[in-house]
Order: C-alpha cells, then structure tokens, then sequence
C-alpha cells in the first residue's frame, strides 16, 4: 500500500434473470515495481497473516466508492461488490469503519455490497449476528 502498487479491476456483474448490469465487483490486484504481477491468492493469506489485510480491505472499499462517485455510476444505480475477508470482518471497529466510509463518500448504503465468507460468519455466531443486524440497518 506504501508504494502505491495496488489498484482495482472492475468484473462486471450481470442479473441473470434480466440480462442486465446489476453492478461490479472490485477485484484487488497488485503490481509490484520489483517482482512484477503477484496474484491475489499469493498475497492475500500473507496479508491477513501479517495483519495487514483489515487496512488493504478498507483501501478497497474508500478507493472503490471514490471511483464510483467519480465516474457517475451511483447515478446509473450500479451495485459496487467488495469482498471482506473473515479477519476483517472479526475486528472490532468493523461496522463502525463501514459506517464512516458510508458517511464520508455518500454513497448510498443499497449501492454497496459486502461479500462475506459464509466460514467467517461462522466462525463466532454470537459476534457474527449483531454485526450483520446492524450492517442491514445501515442499508
């Protein structure tokens, strides 16, 4: 993140039952200056074992957001998709950065969606519950 080598692919999402664009989902990639493309599934466990991966996940969602209010898609209705890793999920301010990023950007919360791993949200049912309570309160 310090170098500024990671950026955002953006894969179409497509409703099935309309043939439409529901939205895109933000893919994480990184290209490093030194070692050139490192794929997400070489980095990603090295991130959330480091403890890195709750920062990189919030750069994904604010880098994101920035870009959709940027190019108009809020405007078109366009679902922005983001996934969170279950460390991410488990920390305790997790609500309250999704909260704030919400705020910060004014995007509006239906626009975003979350894709967490059902083996997070299993993890600890009683964190697990109030956690996606609220998130559905927030829209």
């Amino acid at each position: 993140m310090a170098k500024k080598e990671f950026r955002l692919e953006y894969q179409p999402v497509i409703n099935v039952q309309t043939g439409r664009l529901y939205g895109f989902e933000a893919l994480l990639r990184w290209d490093s200056r030194q070692l050139g493309a490192i794929g997400p599934a070489e980095f990603i466990p090295i991130a959330e074992e480091g403890g890195q991966i709750a920062a990189i996940g919030e750069w994904v969602l604010k880098e994101g957001l920035r870009f959709w209010k940027e190019v108009g898609l809020t405007e078109q209705d366009l679902v922005l998709s983001s996934n969170v890793s279950g460390r991410q999920f488990a920390q305790q301010g997790f609500f309250n950065q999704i909260e704030s990023i919400i705020q910060r950007t004014e995007i509006p919360p239906h626009l975003i969606k979350l894709e967490i791993t059902e083996t997070a949200l299993m993890h600890n049912p009683k964190e697990t519950i109030p956690k996606l309570e609220a998130l559905r309160k927030l829209g």
